[in-house]
């Protein structure tokens, strides 16, 4: 009986409430969630355990929006690029060109003749077989009609030591672990390209590039009826070194290829650089009926020499968008070094490496003893560098006008182009984010641009260390963090005082 009496009450209170009019609307706040604890739920419902450093700052307002660990230090894997691509437009200059250069000690008018043909190399890590096959059509048109001496590889603008420091050794012989010359080639690596021969029971179709007597090809492949693929590259004799491609090694390609499979691409890194483009050139001039039937050896070109030709590259500016777009390890190597000879004469590791540093403490604002710079692609596990450093260099950039435009357009875009092509694909304003990517082993780094409601520009810095398996799941962290800045900044931004 109580309880009823009481429920009774209570609908009579509820009732009279109801229908009194003059009362004022129950005000109830739902506070918003802050930025903070929309990140803190992201990486935790992830990973509660991971390693992670974050740092995200508003570059109009130079607010901090939210950070994570941002001064622990973390191996950058291919993000460290975004530190060579800065420092590169520092020192060379958006409009710097590479000079690769045929000179001759000797011309005869009477027999249209070159005697020794030196290849003096700038160590331009964008030339191509298509330069050099002009440079060799220009010799054909000028009328030459024979090399009566040798060609001579002049690479001498580096210095020997081929790989950054901490390079891997059994990464060497791979076409994205090329080695760094004063004379390059196609990236130094060669393609090696496969697919179905026309018939079942043909040999598979294969082709390199570059082409050329360097290293020769034995298909042993076959076409099969199915749709069964598996491909073994080996090589002949087997390198014993592991320090890649030499002249005269025999790629054997085995195994077998299905009727209706798409084509393969395989690349090999060659040891020898120079030797390759020296290589490449003779035969092109061979294959232009220009003789030539002596040595290729190494030569530093004399100073008496007569120019015959040469090839100037695009600029640095152009050059960079895919270097860094596609995340090209030799190439942004090979920078480290092109910053030392500019600069003393001789590009190596050691001094190109040292004007980094110093453009990072001169500039940026960088003490030397807080960052470890080991090259200049991110393959070196010796690099360690923090969130909030890889930030401070963003805003640097966003900052610093000479460079800043030329940096920013080298960045992939989001579900657009190079690394970042098959990122961010249910993003609607995956196109307000540029970044440059970072993966190996156990490492996943995401460093970049975006935007808050396509308005304020945020650079941000999510760096991951130390985990075991896929990166799957860390990559998605990062879209998620990076889509709630470009896509509900305000919201956030609002209440993340709260």
């Amino acid at each position: 009986m109580i309880y009823i009496t009481n429920l009774c009450m209570v609908a009579l209170l509820l009732s009279s409430a109801c229908s009194n009019k003059n009362l004022a609307p129950l005000n109830v706040t739902i506070k918003k969630p802050s930025i903070n604890d929309t990140i803190e739920e992201i990486i935790k419902s992830t990973d509660p355990d991971i390693n992670i450093g974050v740092s995200i700052i508003d570059l109009d307002t130079n607010k901090i929006i939210f950070e994570k660990n941002p001064n622990r230090y973390f191996v950058p894997a291919s993000s460290q690029k975004i530190i060579t691509l800065a420092a590169a437009l520092y020192y060379l200059g958006p409009s710097y060109r590479f000079t690769t250069q045929l000179v001759t000690d000797n011309y005869d008018h009477k027999n249209k003749s070159l005697h020794d043909l030196y290849v003096q190399g700038s160590g331009d890590p964008g030339l191509m077989d298509t330069d050099l096959l002009k440079l060799a059509l220009e010799i054909k048109q000028m009328g030459i009609k024979e090399i009566t001496g040798d060609i001579y590889v002049d690479d001498f603008i580096f210095d020997d030591i081929l790989w950054g420091k901490g390079a891997m050794w059994d990464d060497r012989p791979r076409g994205y672990a090329a080695p760094v010359c004063g004379l390059n080639l196609n990236y130094n690596k060669i393609i090696i390209k496969t697919k179905p021969g026309f018939v079942a029971g043909s040999n598979a179709l294969v082709s390199i590039e570059p082409f050329s007597n360097f290293i020769s090809i034995n298909n042993q492949t076959k076409t099969l009826s199915n749709s069964s693929s598996n491909i073994v590259i080996a090589i002949n004799p087997s390198s014993t070194d592991n320090q890649g491609l030499k002249k005269d090694d025999e790629i054997i390609i085995k195994g077998q290829v299905g009727l209706n499979n798409p084509t393969s691409y395989y690349t090999l890194a060659f040891h020898d650089p120079g030797l390759m483009v020296a290589t490449f050139l003779a035969n092109q001039l061979t294959t232009l009926n220009i003789k030539f039937k002596g040595e290729i050896k190494r030569k530093k070109t004399p100073e008496s020499s007569i120019k015959v030709t040469s090839h100037l590259s695009r600029t640095l500016s152009e050059a960079l968008i895919d270097f860094i777009k596609i995340s090209n390890d030799m190439a942004t190597d090979s920078l480290i070094k092109v910053i030392a000879a500019q600069n003393s004469g001789l590009g190596t590791y050691n001094k190109g490496l040292s004007l980094v540093k110093e453009f990072l403490s001169k500039e940026v604002g960088f003490k030397n003893h807080e960052i470890i710079v080991a090259d200049g692609s991110g393959l070196s596990r010796y690099n360690l560098i923090t969130p909030k450093q890889m930030v401070n260099l963003l805003a640097y950039a966003n900052n610093k006008f000479p460079l800043g435009p030329e940096f920013m357009v080298a960045l992939p875009i989001a579900g657009s182009d190079g690394t970042l092509t098959n990122r961010f694909k249910n993003s609607p304003n995956k196109s307000y984010v540029r970044a440059k990517t970072g993966a190996m082993s156990g490492i996943n780094s995401l460093v970049g641009y975006t935007t808050m409601n396509n308005s304020n520009k945020i650079a941000f810095a999510i760096m991951i260390n130390g985990f075991i398996g896929s990166s799957a799941k860390y990559t998605n962290l990062q879209e998620k963090i990076v889509g709630i800045l470009s896509e509900n900044s305000t919201t956030f931004l609002t209440n993340s005082s709260d």
